[in-house]
């Protein structure tokens, strides 16, 4: 019998593996996470393969342990106007919590999130405000071997003492001057070309193959310390639904700079001829940790829940059930989020709920005080906004209205 401790596609259920692993909060410290319910029964043999290769612990992985090999830094990334939408404060504030991030980067196309309470939201979780690389940098050259791209902060330091986050704001104070590289295009599409949604894909895992850290979607949000998975090269969520095809989620990634798998997936993802982006985003990079196990942590434990009435038989629709079902999960990426809003109002707004109330506890039990009381404000302002406020910001529906009025 194969053993489970040598195998990288973590999403095997692990009471099929000896109960001798390190779970998913051990190496920090933190109580250990129940375990995960069994993948759903009407997988195929092909499909069962992969989701038997390897357990749902990153304790299991080759591709895991040791020492912590992803920054423990954050990157969202915005390529819309204004502000991201308030759903991105609920992902920001869970994050911090749980995660006590070094750096927590805002990556946007120009300076538009300035001002505001949305903003001032962002700034007093610590993050500061980043310029997204040009094409000509990202699509010109190798990902590993691009320069770091320049600094651009919000205006002041928060005007409130943040005891929680005492090392972020640790920066240079301009912007760097940095050179450009060669206007060599490796994409069969140009990204500047390509939709808002694909050209994100591009730029996150872009960031993640320069830089390092943890990537979050603005609907995914962290649910417990993710320390063991940042001891993996890369990590990302397993995406199971019943009878739908399978897949690995990019909503929530997890890499160490340079990490192989992210290299293979960059050039991957450049083949794109303009047809079937989800199989570059998310079947891919399913298929290739089957091929290459070691060289990646695939988890259900990080991974998303479809919306209830669109896809029935997934877990999302057992989530809007029976909330105690996130309690084995580290994270989860709410996919379709416009879908879980209109669709599945009242079950959403309980997840943002359960979401929130882990977070300011998190954030009690990790000492210095806990949020302080600007934090506190931006809790309570998305509770008061409901579940409608989720869908986007007053800045972003602004800048929204002003581009489709100019023909945008």
């Amino acid at each position: 019998m194969r053993s489970c401790t040598t195998q990288g596609c973590c999403v095997r259920h692990p009471r099929a593996c000896p109960d001798t692993r390190r779970t998913a909060g051990s190496a920090s410290g933190h109580a250990s996470p129940p375990s995960p319910p069994p993948p759903p029964s009407n997988h195929t043999e092909r499909q069962s393969a992969c989701l038997h290769r390897g357990c749902a612990h990153a304790a299991a992985c080759t591709v895991c342990g040791g020492e912590e090999r992803v920054p423990n830094r954050l990157h969202f990334v915005w390529v819309g106007g204004g502000c991201p939408p308030r759903r991105a404060l609920v992902s920001l504030i869970a994050a911090a919590a749980h995660l006590r991030p070094h750096a927590v980067h805002l990556w946007t196309r120009a300076d538009s999130c300035r001002g505001g309470p949305v903003a001032a939201c962002w700034h007093a979780f610590g993050a500061v405000h980043r310029r997204i690389p040009s094409w000509e940098d990202i699509a010109g050259c190798r990902p590993s071997l691009l320069p770091r791209p320049s600094l651009h902060h919000f205006p002041s330091p928060p005007s409130v003492h943040t005891p929680f986050f005492p090392t972020l704001y640790n920066f240079p104070t301009a912007p760097s001057a940095l050179p450009t590289c060669a206007a060599r295009s490796g994409f069969a599409t140009p990204p500047s070309s390509m939709i808002p949604a694909h050209q994100s894909d591009i730029i996150r895992l872009h960031l993640l193959n320069t830089i390092g850290g943890v990537y979050l979607d603005s609907d995914a949000f962290v649910l417990r310390d993710l320390s063991s998975w940042r001891r993996c090269d890369f990590a990302l969520g397993a995406e199971w639904g019943g009878p739908y095809p399978p897949k690995l989620n990019n909503g929530l990634l997890l890499a160490r700079k340079g990490a192989l798998f992210g290299q293979q997936w960059w050039r991957y993802l450049q083949s794109w001829d303009g047809a079937g982006w989800d199989d570059h985003s998310c079947g891919w990079p399913w298929r290739q940790c089957e091929r290459t196990p070691h060289l990646v942590a695939a988890t259900p434990r990080l991974g998303p829940l479809l919306p209830p009435k669109s896809f029935p038989a997934a877990e999302g629709a057992a989530v809007a059930r029976n909330l105690s079902l996130l309690q084995w999960r580290d994270a989860v990426h709410l996919v379709a989020f416009r879908s879980w809003v209109h669709q599945s109002g009242a079950a959403l707004w309980k997840i943002v709920e359960y979401v929130l109330r882990r977070a300011v506890l998190a954030a009690s039990e990790a000492g210095g005080g806990g949020f302080n009381l600007q934090q506190h404000e931006c809790v309570q302002r998305i509770l008061s906004a409901g579940v409608s406020g989720l869908w986007e910001s007053k800045g972003h529906a602004n800048a929204e209205a002003a581009r489709k009025k100019a023909g945008g």
